[in-house]
Order: structure tokens, then sequence, then C-alpha cells
């Protein structure tokens, strides 16, 4: 990667052979391309810098809204075949040289200040993917532990049936009492009747109670699931980008440039 600034490389090639010149040249020191700018004011930083460079011998700018790309591809682009237009093309690079000069330092800054982005939005999203891990465990967690205990609660209902069963059937075969049964004894038999009933009645209301408690958490599960495979795609778009690779932007729906490196001299 050539990490001469833009300016350096613009007179290297304005110095050399002008059909050699490569209008790729700028893409390439860009990396994007730059949206239009706002015509300057007299209150801008760079004060130095016309609005519109007034160039000689009735050379005008087009009227048509264009980005500094375009117009620097354009330009080295063409092949004089006169000593005189040669001469203006060596004019118009040179006094070109400000702007370019501030669009190098434009473009370093904002990587810049986009890489510092996404180093720090690494650092809290990783954070937001270990506590959202934990909450998925967590809800998994949960979850096993109810199914379990609506298991135990199933295995508790059906024990109760059966023996329900049990004395019902003791009861249907005149088995359930001694031939000659006392009050003491039919009471004793009325209760325990009574109490196997009201074991199977509880055992349902646990299986409810259980049914719906497993219900409740096996919903937590899925979403706790969607959210940390969402920050784990965002933390791989985020290292992506920042490591100079194409990534999948979200917003757009396409595959994007990366920022790239940040140029160094």
């Amino acid at each position: 990667m050539n990490h001469k600034p833009l300016i350096q490389r613009l007179h290297d090639s304005a110095n050399g052979d002008s059909a050699a010149a490569d209008a790729d040249l700028i893409a390439r020191s860009f990396g994007a391309v730059i949206p239009a700018a706002a015509p300057r004011s007299h209150n801008n930083s760079v004060t130095s810098m016309p609005s519109v460079i007034e160039a000689p011998s009735g050379i005008v700018p087009s009227k048509e809204t264009r980005t500094a790309l375009t117009v620097l591809a354009d330009l080295i682009a063409t092949k004089p075949d006169t000593e005189e237009l040669i001469d203006r093309k060596q004019w118009l690079i040179t006094n070109l040289s400000p702007l370019l000069h501030e669009v190098d330092e434009f473009v370093d800054c904002c990587t810049e200040r986009r890489r510092a982005f996404l180093k720090d939005s690494l650092v809290r999203i990783r954070a937001q993917c270990r506590e959202a891990e934990k909450h998925y465990h967590l809800q998994v967690r949960n979850l096993n532990a109810a199914e379990l205990a609506l298991q135990n609660v199933a295995a508790a209902g059906a024990n109760a049936y059966q023996y329900l069963q049990q004395l019902a059937a003791l009861e249907k075969n005149g088995q359930h009492l001694p031939k000659w049964a006392n009050e003491k004894e039919t009471a004793e038999w009325t209760e325990r009747y009574a109490g196997a009933k009201e074991s199977v009645t509880e055992a349902n209301k646990e299986a409810g109670l259980a049914v719906a408690e497993r219900n409740r958490l096996h919903f937590l599960v899925e979403p706790a699931l969607r959210k940390l495979e969402a920050l784990a795609d965002e933390e791989i778009r985020l290292r992506n980008e920042l490591a100079g690779k194409q990534f999948y932007d979200p917003e757009i729906g396409l595959s994007s440039q990366p920022a790239g490196q940040v140029r160094t001299e």
C-alpha cells in the first residue's frame, strides 16, 4: 500500500508522463467516494482557499455538482497535446494542492475517529456479549430445573392417582372394610379415601403450576438466545470493519467497503 500523502502522489504523477496518470489513483487514496462538499464561506477554517479557482484563458469550472474525487480523476486522466494545455493542467494540479492537503487531513481525521469509535464499541459490545451469554445460560438452567420439577410433580401425581385407583378397586370389590366393620373402621376408611382424592387434586394443581412455570421459562430462552446472536453478529461486524475487511451493514443490507487502515507517512 502506498502510504505517501495524496498531494505527493499527485505531484509525482504530474512530474512524470501525464499519459501514464491513473484515474484510479484518487479512488485508491480515499478508499471511498467523498460526498460533494458545500461551497466554502469566509468563516471556514481554511480561509486562504477560494471557493472557485479562477483558471487562465477562460477555463470555466463546470456548473454541475461534482466531488473532489471526480474532478481530480478527470483532470489526471486528461492527455494534453499542446504545451499550453500541459501548462494549464499543471497549474490546476498545483492550485488544487491546498484542497487535496485538507482532504488528506480530513480523511485521516475521520478514519482515526472511526477506528477509535470501533475500538470503544468493541469493548462495549464484548461486555454486552458476556452479559447476554450469562443471561442465556441462566435461562437455560432455569428451564432445565423447571423441566425436572415438572417431571417430579408428574411422577408424584401419577403415584397419587394410582393409589386412589387401588382404593377405588378395593371399595368396588367390597374389600375396603372388614366383614363386620364398626364405626371407627368405617370412619378411618372414609378419611383414607378422601385423603387419597385430595392428594390427586393437589397433585393436579401442582402439575398445572409446574407446566405454567415451564412454559414461562421456555419463552424466555429464545429471546435471550436471539439477543446473544444479534450482539455476536454486531461484534463480528465491528471486528471486520476495524480489521479492514468487508462486512455486512445491517442498515443498508449490502456489503460495504471497510474503513481501512489509517495512512501513515
